[in-house]
């Protein structure tokens, strides 16, 4: 399993290339623009001050979210600059040696971070679980008897399509979805921005879509940061 740590490593680095990026665009255009008129130069100076002070500030609010716990941002800012960030992390990670799943299973883990901080926003929690057909029997059915003691409706599904139409129908204020890495970021790019979602990465002992398992602690803690009294005030 992979940490926080290596999204948000990467997440630096990508927005610290952003900033270079800016520098020489700036240093570039300069003897251009020195030639414009004085309110035109403020204006391209203050797009391009934009443009380099934006992401660094971003990031940094986003890491305090992370790090601390301190919600800052509203939710779907949170959201969309991590689905900014997502494929030049991902592209900048496989420079590193670093697999989609590694690096999707660290943004997996940011991501349910920052649901989390934002949980109380939904008031109370109408959940829906998504459970993927490859699944162990024995871990469905400990799953199944857990969420027993929660309000919530569960539902297996085979596919990102079939995880769509059943979040149409249940119509959800809160999803709990578990697949491999590469599926569960579709759908949380998909939805997250209408419906949080926590993610939980299951694990393929045998291979990709047959008997896998889901750590049971981590949906345990999922369910209990949905249903606390902390997310229903």
């Amino acid at each position: 399993a992979e940490s926080k740590l290596k999204f948000m490593l990467l997440g630096l680095v990508t927005v610290l290339l952003i900033m270079g990026g800016g520098l020489l665009l700036w240093y570039l255009m300069e003897p251009r623009l020195q030639q414009l008129a004085s309110v035109w130069r403020l204006t391209v100076h203050s797009a391009l001050v934009f443009v380099l002070v934006f992401p660094i500030l971003m990031y940094l609010l986003l890491l305090m979210q992370v790090a601390f716990g301190i919600r800052i941002l509203p939710y779907r800012l949170s959201e969309r600059f991590l689905f900014f960030l997502l494929p030049k992390v991902v592209w900048l990670g496989k420079r590193f040696g670093q697999s989609r799943d590694k690096v999707g299973h660290s943004f997996i883990k940011v991501n349910n971070a920052v649901t989390r901080l934002h949980g109380a926003q939904v008031g109370q929690p109408t959940l829906l679980v998504l459970l993927p057909r490859c699944l162990q029997v024995s871990v469905r059915k400990e799953l199944k008897l857990m969420a027993q003691n929660y309000p919530c409706r569960m539902s297996t599904v085979g596919g990102g399509e079939e995880a769509r139409k059943e979040i149409q129908k249940e119509r959800p204020n809160f999803i709990i979805a578990m697949a491999c890495e590469r599926d569960l970021i579709t759908g949380i790019k998909d939805v997250a921005l209408s419906v949080p979602v926590i993610g939980i990465p299951n694990q393929r002992p045998e291979g990709p879509c047959k008997n896998t398992l889901i750590p049971i602690e981590e949906f345990r803690a999922a369910l209990d940061s949905i249903f606390s009294e902390n997310n229903r005030k």
